[in-house]
């Protein structure tokens, strides 16, 4: 008997024999040619039911485990891409904001330099040429 690699399973639709190897979408471990695969086939979720990332969510990718989504969404304090790239946040202060150097849709404003904190937040401070603080906007 032969375990199965790349994330493959030897259960289900597609299996021949009881030991061939086949990529089985919603069983909770992700193939290689799997996008995500976070063991249902529900909509809606970050995953499809094709196991194809949904549009502005990120999905954890390691191989012959359960995926993770989440959407990503600005003002959450995390700085993120959505793998379909639709969503490609430059910072996140935690709020949906404009004119704190962090747009509403996470975008670093002009005449603003952003760093991110240890904890992942952007913190952004006007650019002020003068103040004696040496800063690129």
């Amino acid at each position: 008997c032969e375990a199965c690699t790349e994330g493959k399973s030897t259960a289900g639709e597609g299996s021949v024999w009881g030991t061939e190897c086949v990529s089985i979408c919603g069983d909770g471990r992700l193939s290689v040619e799997e996008a995500c695969d976070d063991a249902n086939t529900y909509p809606g979720d970050g995953c499809s039911p094709s196991c194809e990332v949904e549009p502005a969510f990120r999905c954890s990718s390691q191989v012959g485990a359960a995926s993770e989504c989440s959407k990503v969404v600005c003002g959450d304090e995390k700085i993120e891409t959505s793998n379909d790239n639709t969503v490609n946040e430059e910072c996140d202060d935690g709020n949906t904001e404009d004119g704190d150097g962090c747009s509403g849709q996470c975008a670093r404003e002009e005449g603003f330099s952003c760093k991110t904190s240890k904890e992942g937040k952007s913190v952004c401070n006007q650019v002020i040429c003068g103040d004696v603080k040496r800063q690129t906007a």
